[in-house]
């Protein structure tokens, strides 16, 4: 009997499908703002295998880098002043003090 509280199984999940994941979760974009509206329409009804549909058309996967690029150009991050901090001033962490 399969468990549903284990995660999605996707055999095609990418290097690209993490940053976009990522990317998500560190500049707190919804997931759907980054996805067409077609694909959102279908997420209430499929969840993240929409996207995963989205992203086995040829092109797609390049369709949401640009998109990223384009996003990330709009909202360009505060320079990073040292290593270990993230790019928004308001989010910032500082590496662990040795001890």
């Amino acid at each position: 009997m399969h468990d549903p509280r284990s995660e999605p199984v996707e055999s095609n999940f990418r290097v690209g499908d993490l940053a976009f994941f990522l990317l998500l979760d560190f500049t707190k974009v919804p997931f759907e703002e980054m996805l067409p509206r077609d694909v959102n329409a279908r997420l209430n009804t499929e969840g993240v295998y929409a996207y995963f549909q989205y992203v086995s058309t040829s092109g797609n996967r390049v369709a949401l880098q640009k998109r990223w690029q384009k996003w990330l150009k709009q909202h360009k991050p505060a320079k990073v002043s040292k290593p270990g901090t993230l790019s928004h001033e308001s989010d910032r962490v500082d590496p662990p003090k040795p001890q």
